[in-house]
């Protein structure tokens, strides 16, 4: 529904901006931060906020204002290993993405890297040998976790997860596997 096109328009807008990384884990820091985003800012920027569930009550309350009266170029991301420590108001204002249980690992990175790296041909070949659904599943659930990781690092990444999670949701809804494997490989 609505929801599922504005996280398509997100994502899709994000595939473009430059990134910052920041650290709110006290008021000086989200002080310092709106210092940054009253600068009008003319290309979209994403700004990655690591390690959110750190941030102090009094950080996340000082905070909520951004998120309440962003600039129209800003997308904010706050990555957490977990949302217990997150405000109510925090939460409700964001679309939580959860990747998983267990913490990712140095194998759902290096599975990434070497596909993000492949040449498209490689890419395609590779996919190709995708013969199920559960394995389309595995396959892009391997991709996401292991871009997330890489997403604060590497330039494309944002794009190719945007692709990752839009072939997922479709077959997830019964689109065709390897149609829906081939658009993500072209598309990225």
């Amino acid at each position: 529904g609505n929801n599922n096109s504005q996280q398509k328009k997100v994502l899709e807008e994000l595939s473009h901006a430059q990134r910052l990384n920041y650290s709110l884990q006290k008021i000086a820091d989200v002080q310092n931060l709106h210092k940054l985003t009253k600068l009008s800012l003319k290309s979209k920027t994403a700004i990655v906020v690591n390690d959110f569930q750190l941030a102090t009550e009094a950080a996340q309350n000082a905070f909520l204002k951004e998120l309440e009266e962003p600039q129209k170029n800003i997308v904010y991301f706050l990555l957490a290993t977990n949302t217990s420590n997150i405000l109510p108001t925090i939460q409700s204002r964001c679309r939580i993405i959860e990747i998983g249980e267990e913490a990712v690992t140095d194998k759902d990175t290096e599975f990434f890297e070497d596909f993000f790296h492949k040449e498209l041909a490689d890419k395609l070949t590779e996919i190709y040998k995708i013969r199920t659904r559960d394995q389309a599943r595995s396959f892009l659930t391997k991709i996401i976790r292991g871009g997330s990781a890489k997403m604060t690092s590497s330039q494309g990444v944002p794009h190719t997860l945007k692709y990752a999670l839009k072939a997922l949701e479709a077959i997830e809804q019964n689109g065709n596997t390897q149609l829906q494997l081939t658009n993500f490989v072209v598309n990225i």
